[in-house]
């Protein structure tokens, strides 16, 4: 399911995507599967226009990720949530997520996410 709502977020079909996630974070939650679960959630947040719902999913998969003691997802999770933060002006937020998502990856070597969030940083301190 999560697939298929990456695949309908691909071609910019939203409701679709949605329901999808929204099937998958079901299975994903009775089947006990809370990687799927924080996984979900961090795609639901991206492809929504809600930005405070998107926040609420966020700081859920986080929870998740961190239980999980899951890295790779938290780190995700927090790179986006920066994102957020900033397109809503609100600076120390994001701050906080980009340097939590810069130690995580710096922690388990994820170099794409080191690079992300150093430009994510950046960018933050040039509009500041």
């Amino acid at each position: 399911m999560l697939g298929l709502g990456n695949a309908y977020n691909a071609v910019s079909q939203w409701k679709i995507a949605q329901d999808y996630y929204q099937k998958s974070l079901l299975i994903s939650h009775n089947i006990g599967y809370r990687k799927l679960e924080a996984a979900t959630l961090c795609y639901m947040a991206l492809s929504m226009g809600n930005t405070e719902m998107a926040i609420e999913y966020l700081q859920e998969s986080i929870v998740i990720a961190t239980d999980l003691e899951e890295s790779h997802t938290k780190c995700k999770a927090l790179e986006y949530l920066g994102v957020i933060y900033s397109s809503k002006g609100d600076y120390n937020n994001c701050l906080n997520c980009h340097q939590q998502a810069l130690e995580i990856a710096r922690q388990i070597k994820f170099e794409e996410s080191v690079g992300i969030a150093l430009g994510n940083l950046g960018h933050l301190y040039e509009i500041r």
